[in-house]
């Protein structure tokens, strides 16, 4: 028994030094040292009682034992003071870490605010710049084509009492010889060709004056109820040259509407609006690169697909979906993160979705994405159709879509 207790005695001991090496300087290391020299106390008196037996010294056994009752009962004490003590500092360590992690973690939420509010600043920047570009130009357009068109009416009827003055005087027998080489047939008919073609200019004109302050809603308030289908064509009407084709090989994009009866909604138009616009962009682009990449396969339809829905009871969806390249599970997982881009250097800022699923967010709707690499993209928004509803409305799929991308 006496052998079995020295070698406990012995491994408890080897394990109390490795312990000493490892807390270096730490303010319990004294207590520590104490706990191994008892235990070096107790191993020299087990071999002390392993000689007296040897030496038939039996009686000095008793004074023996006492002493190292006594060593014992100090070996526990001093075990139970150093054990609760490392206790006690393991637990402040593990509130210490908890504390810091969720300072930490207030910290990045901070940062992740003020990274969000200055994209917002950036955004209201540049709208700010936007529309007081547009405004000028649209005054500018608006007035100049106002007059063009106001006029041709009276071109057009001044024209023709011109017309008729000169065919009056080709039927007089001693007209002028310069009459007989002009053809004013063809000439009569040319004029038309050429009024009627200015006036079609002129309409477009004022379609697109009509577009870009429909778009940017300079003559109305911040918020309003608007119809989203409004909103759909005039973004279309302003990104309509993007999808035609050109002589560098990109073909024309088919744009097929499936819209469904839905009310209006109370929302601020020109925010919503961009969202159309950075949605379609990306959709664009993504035919674009599907046509450059895979620009053999020519029977491959270029399409984007405009839907909306009245999904359920104070909600309206709006889906822009194309058959472009598609993205990869980690690209769809970043998409709507502030400067994330898969264009090449400076073709994009990466702000276009984050901004408009910032603006999505302040409306009280979320944004889906369903895509795959090579099988196009589908981008979903909802959008309740009033803000208050909104609130007494807990969607069942995330913010950002049924995966969180």
């Amino acid at each position: 028994m006496i052998a079995l207790g020295a070698c406990i005695i012995g491994s408890s001991s080897i394990k109390t030094w490795q312990i000493i090496k490892l807390l270096g300087t730490s303010k319990s290391l004294w207590q520590w040292k104490t706990l191994y020299g008892l235990k070096i106390s107790f191993l020299g008196g087990y071999a002390l009682a392993f000689g007296l037996l040897l030496h038939e010294q039996a009686h000095w056994l008793g004074l023996l034992t006492s002493v190292v009752f006594f060593l014992g009962a100090l070996f526990v004490l001093l075990s139970v003071s150093v054990f609760y003590q490392t206790l006690e500092a393991l637990m402040l360590a593990q509130a210490n870490y908890v504390s810091e992690q969720a300072r930490a973690e207030e910290a990045l939420e901070s940062l992740y605010h003020l990274k969000q509010n200055q994209m917002e600043r950036i955004h209201y920047e540049k709208m700010l710049g936007i529309q007081q570009l547009v405004a000028g130009i649209a005054h500018e357009f608006n007035n100049s084509i106002n007059f063009i068109h106001g006029n041709l009416e009276h071109l057009e009827g001044h024209l023709a009492d011109v017309l008729k003055v000169v065919h009056y005087y080709e039927h007089i027998p001693d007209h002028s010889p310069a009459l007989d080489g002009i053809d004013l047939a063809f000439i009569n008919i040319d004029i038309l060709n050429i009024i009627r073609s200015i006036r079609h200019g002129s309409v477009r004109t004022q379609n697109l004056v009509a577009a870009l302050k429909d778009f940017s809603r300079l003559d109305e308030s911040a918020q309003k109820v608007v119809s989203l289908h409004q909103g759909l064509e005039s973004t279309m009407a302003l990104i309509n040259s993007q999808l035609q084709a050109d002589a560098n090989g990109k073909p024309t994009i088919e744009v097929v509407r499936d819209y469904g009866e839905i009310p209006p909604i109370d929302c601020e138009p020109a925010a919503i609006n961009q969202v159309f616009m950075h949605l379609l962009t990306n959709a664009i682009d993504a035919l674009r690169t599907n046509a450059f990449m895979a620009r053999q396969d020519l029977d491959q339809p270029k399409r984007i697909t405009l839907s909306t829905r009245l999904v359920q009871d104070g909600w309206v969806s709006i889906q822009i979906a194309d058959t472009g390249c598609g993205m990869t599970s980690a690209t769809q997982a970043l998409m709507f993160d502030p400067f994330f881009t898969t264009k090449p250097v400076g073709h994009g800022t990466g702000l276009g979705l984050a901004i408009s699923y910032q603006i999505v967010r302040r409306h009280g709707g979320f944004i889906q994405c369903q895509s795959a690499l090579g099988q196009g993209t589908t981008i979903t928004v909802h959008l309740p159709i009033n803000r208050t509803a909104a609130a007494r409305v807990s969607p069942r799929i995330g913010l950002r879509g049924m995966a969180e991308t």
